[in-house]
C-alpha cells in the first residue's frame, strides 16, 4: 500500500513537472510570436515611412557615409517644410550623423516661410540637447526670423541672451541688430537695460549702438540726454558721424531749436565730420523755417562746391520758405534752377506759385508756370483757373496772353481725355 501512495506521488509530480514545462514553452512561443508581430509592424511602419519618402528615403539609405553638405542638397530642392523636415529626422536617425548648423539652417528657413515658429523653438532646443556648434551669423539670422516674420521681439531678445548656452557670443552687428528692433517696438527700457548688458555679453558698443541710442532717446523727445551722448561716445573712443549729428539736428529742428542745429552743424565741420546731402538737407530746411532765405541759397550754392548734387528735397527745402515768405520772382528763379538740374517740382509748389505770381500781378510769369505745369504731367485744378482768368480779366489783358490761355486750355483738355 505505502508502495503504491509513493509511485502515485511520483506520477503527480510528474505531471505537474510536465505541466510547468508545456506552460513555459507555450509562453516561450507566444512571447517570441508577439516579437516577431511588433517586429512585423514596426518594419512595415517604416517601409511605409520610406515609401512615403520616396526617392529621398533611398538616397539616404544607399550611401555609407552621408555628410552634411549632402543633406543640405537634399533639402534645397524641396518645398513643403514638413516633409523637409521629415527627411531631416530620417537622415539624423543615421549613426554616420552630426549636428550641423548648415543643415538646422536649411530646415529652420522653410519652417519660417510659411511661419511656423513653434516647429522652429523645438527645433533650436533640439540644436541645444545635441551640442550643435554654432555662428553669430545663425543667431543674427534667426533673430531676424522672430523679429520680421513672427513680429516677436521678446523672442528675438532671448535667443541673444541665449547664445551662451550654444558657447556663442554676439558680436556687435548683432547686439545692435535687436537693440534696433527694440527701439523701432518703441521698447524704451528694455533698450537701457540691454546697453547695460552688453559688458557681459562681451560686446564693446561702436558708433552705430550710440546712434541706436541717440534715436531712441530723441523718439522720447529727451535731445538734450541724447546730445549729451556725444560726449560719453568720446570716452568710449567712438566718433559722431553723419547718421549721429542729422538724427540730432533733425529733432532739434521738429522741437523748434533751430539755433541749436545750426550750432550744432558748425561743430560737425569742426570736428572733421563732413555733411553728406541729408544734412544739407536737413539744415536748409531749418534756415528756411526761420526766414534765413540768403543762407539758405547760399547753403546750397555751397553743396556742388563740396561735391554733393542738390536734390529734389534740398530744391524744396528752399522753394517752400521762398514761397512762405512770399518771394515769388526768387520762387520762379529757384523753379527753374531745379527743371535744369532734372528736379521736378511739386504739385504744390506750382499752384502755390501761380497763385503768388497772379496776387503780383505777373500774368505772363504765371502763365510760363503753368505751361511748365502741364509739361510735367500735372493738371491744374479750377482754383488755379480762376485765379489766372480772373487776373486776366482785371487788368483788361486781352491780348497775347489769353490767347496763350486758350492754348493751354485746349492742351489741358487734350492731356485729360
Amino acid at each position: 500500500m505505502e508502495g503504491r501512495r509513493v509511485v502515485i506521488s511520483i506520477e503527480w509530480m510528474c505531471t505537474k513537472s510536465l505541466q510547468r514545462s508545456e506552460f513555459h514553452i507555450w509562453a516561450s512561443f507566444k512571447s517570441a510570436c508577439n516579437l516577431t508581430t511588433t517586429a512585423a509592424i514596426s518594419n512595415r511602419a517604416v517601409d511605409k515611412d520610406d515609401e512615403d519618402l520616396g526617392i529621398y528615403a533611398k538616397k539616404l539609405k544607399h550611401r555609407d557615409w552621408l555628410t552634411s553638405t549632402e543633406i543640405v542638397k537634399l533639402l534645397q530642392p524641396i518645398k513643403d517644410p514638413q516633409l523637409a523636415l521629415r527627411i531631416f529626422n530620417k537622415a539624423a536617425q543615421r549613426s554616420d550623423y552630426v549636428p550641423s548648423e548648415a543643415v538646422y539652417s536649411a530646415v529652420i528657413n522653410k519652417l519660417a516661410y510659411v511661419g511656423q515658429f513653434d516647429s522652429i523653438e523645438l527645433l533650436i532646443e533640439r540644436m541645444k540637447r545635441e551640442h550643435c556648434k554654432c555662428t553669430d551669423d545663425f543667431f543674427f539670422s534667426l533673430i531676424k526670423i522672430f523679429a520680421h516674420r513672427a513680429g516677436n521681439h521678446n523672442k528675438g531678445l532671448r535667443i541673444l541672451f541665449g547664445m551662451r548656452d550654444f558657447e556663442c557670443w554676439p558680436t556687435v552687428r548683432t547686439f545692435n541688430f535687436v537693440l534696433n528692433i527694440l527701439v523701432c517696438a518703441k521698447q524704451f527700457e528694455m533698450v537701457h537695460k540691454l546697453y547695460l548688458r552688453a559688458p557681459e555679453m562681451a560686446v564693446s558698443p561702436d558708433a552705430c549702438s550710440f546712434n541706436i541710442l541717440i534715436k531712441a532717446l530723441c523718439q522720447l523727445r529727451k535731445v538734450d540726454a541724447a546730445y549729451s551722448l556725444l560726449s560719453e561716445m568720446n570716452k568710449q573712443g567712438c566718433s559722431a558721424n553723419e547718421i549721429t549729428y542729422g538724427t540730432l539736428m533733425d529733432h532739434l529742428c521738429k522741437e523748434g531749436k533751430l539755433q541749436e542745429a545750426l550750432d550744432l552743424f558748425e561743430n560737425m565741420t569742426k570736428d572733421g565730420c563732413h555733411p553728406d546731402t541729408v544734412i544739407f538737407n536737413i539744415v536748409i530746411s531749418c534756415l528756411s523755417k526761420q526766414g534765413k532765405i540768403k543762407e539758405a541759397v547760399e547753403l546750397l550754392d555751397s553743396m556742388e562746391s563740396k561735391g554733393h548734387n542738390p536734390t529734389s528735397g534740398s530744391y524744396h527745402a528752399v522753394l517752400y520758405g521762398i514761397l512762405h515768405n512770399q518771394m515769388f520772382s526768387e520762387a520762379k528763379a529757384i523753379m527753374h534752377r531745379m527743371l535744369l538740374n532734372r528736379c521736378f517740382p511739386s504739385f504744390s509748389s506750382y499752384k502755390t506759385l501761380i497763385a503768388g505770381l497772379c496776387n503780383e500781378g505777373l500774368v505772363d510769369d504765371a502763365v510760363q508756370i503753368l505751361e511748365q505745369m502741364l509739361k510735367q504731367g500735372f493738371v491744374p485744378r479750377m482754383g488755379t483757373w480762376n485765379s489766372l482768368l480772373g487776373r486776366i480779366i482785371k487788368k483788361n489783358c486781352v491780348d497775347d496772353s489769353f490767347r496763350l490761355i486758350k492754348d493751354i486750355c485746349w492742351e489741358s483738355t487734350t492731356l485729360t481725355n
